[in-house]
């Protein structure tokens, strides 16, 4: 009898938990899904007013079966891989849900791999772009921005030569090779929230590029209806150099050598090849984590920033005979090798200042190393920014050299 009222509390409590639990009311089926693996979004004109087109590269998880046959259903090597499908709306958000006039499945954004920005952006677009990338609950911070100089819709519709979808190739083109080579960058979304957010930074993203395969037997070419070798179906992708940014403003780009330069001064380069012509011989030098320090000096009369890079490399590949390396001749490899380094950085400088965009955050280091001096020139900075003095110096040791005589 005791036992009574304590198993009544009991049940009245479980039945409280009950009352708790949210369930599964708002579930996506994955089978009622569309998944995206790329993004782009391009601004047109329709009916004289500005419109987003989202172009999504949809994974196509699984292909009908032929009428009556189910022995196929499930099976791995039917998968599909993936088609571009557009939208249009008055705001992007507009578009994604407008997706759902051409499709039955619910689009889903979590899997999003790579962005491409197409060059119609305009600066109030790519303002939402960026407020609807970091609203949306599906897409991730650490997904990739890239920039095209087309359509993005173009860049999508690119066959790709190693993986199996276009967006997975970009993706690994950035975070594989990229950092082998260090001539493009790595932009996610929050790295791109933080360059147009902070003041005294400018936005650079990587650049991709379609170029035509010059091997006859290339495997985009292969089993492609469209004979026309300019569409973009039959190209590939390339990704070099820089897309440059003013003001959410796209005015330019970087070449591959001054995106690298570009990477040394913002302390962003990780590996590459520098080639050298040393005692009228080529070489190969590997470089290995480079290290940058940037320094600002004010006066009354004149801004001086000093940028000072470091860091060691190996000779990979040198001259036209074996054991024609010297020990007393490195200091001549050494001396060689910074003046290159410093050449690609003044061209990478020379290059930003023409385009007359901060792309090193050297407004940023001085906002906060003297912030009452940027509140005078912040408003100018744009136009002040060309004519300041910028010293670049470079010591970079060579550790390994191979074979030597």
């Amino acid at each position: 009898m005791r036992k009574r009222p304590f198993i009544l509390i009991l049940l009245l409590l479980l039945l409280l938990m009950n009352m708790t639990f949210s369930g599964c009311w708002n579930r996506r089926e994955v089978q009622q899904l569309s998944i995206g693996t790329g993004l782009g979004i391009d601004m047109i004109n329709l009916d004289g007013k500005p419109q987003f087109r989202l172009s999504v590269l949809a994974l196509q998880t699984t292909q009908p079966p032929k009428s009556g046959d189910t022995s196929q259903m499930g099976n791995p090597a039917t998968a599909g891989t993936a088609r571009v499908i557009t939208s249009q709306g008055i705001t992007i958000y507009d578009a994604v849900r407008n997706w759902n006039l051409r499709s039955s499945r619910q689009l889903f954004l979590g899997h999003t791999w790579i962005i491409v920005l197409g060059n119609s952006i305009t600066p109030e677009g790519l303002g939402e772009v960026l407020d609807f990338l970091n609203r949306h609950k599906d897409i991730r911070f650490r997904t990739l921005v890239v920039a095209y100089d087309g359509s993005a819709q173009e860049a999508l519709q690119a066959q790709p030569e190693f993986e199996t979808i276009t967006s997975l190739e970009i993706q690994q083109l950035i975070l594989q090779n990229g950092p082998r080579v260090s001539k493009t960058g790595t932009v996610n979304i929050f790295q791109m929230t933080y360059d147009l957010l902070t003041p005294g930074r400018e936005l650079v993203l990587p650049r991709v590029q379609l170029i035509t395969p010059p091997e006859s037997l290339s495997q985009s070419q292969i089993g492609i209806g469209n004979t026309d070798k300019n569409a973009p179906q039959n190209k590939v992708v390339l990704v070099s150099g820089s897309g440059v940014y003013r003001d959410y403003k796209r005015v330019g780009c970087l070449s591959a050598n001054e995106t690298q330069g570009m990477l040394f001064i913002k302390n962003d380069f990780q590996t590459g090849i520098i080639p050298l012509t040393v005692f009228g011989q080529n070489y190969s030098i590997l470089l290995g984590k480079a290290s940058s320090k940037i320094e600002t000096e004010y006066d009354q009369d004149s801004l001086i920033i000093n940028v000072k890079i470091k860091g060691t490399g190996s000779i990979q590949e040198g001259g036209s005979a074996i054991n024609e390396i010297t020990p007393e001749h490195i200091k001549q490899y050494e001396e060689a090798l910074n003046q290159a380094v410093t050449r690609i950085c003044y061209e990478a400088l020379s290059r930003s200042k023409e385009l007359r965009s901060d792309i090193f955050g050297f407004g940023d280091k001085i906002h906060r190393h003297n912030p009452e001096l940027w509140k005078n020139i912040s408003e100018e900075w744009e136009d002040i920014y060309p004519g300041i003095d910028v010293n670049i110096s470079c010591d970079f040791s060579i550790e390994h050299y191979g074979p030597v005589r």
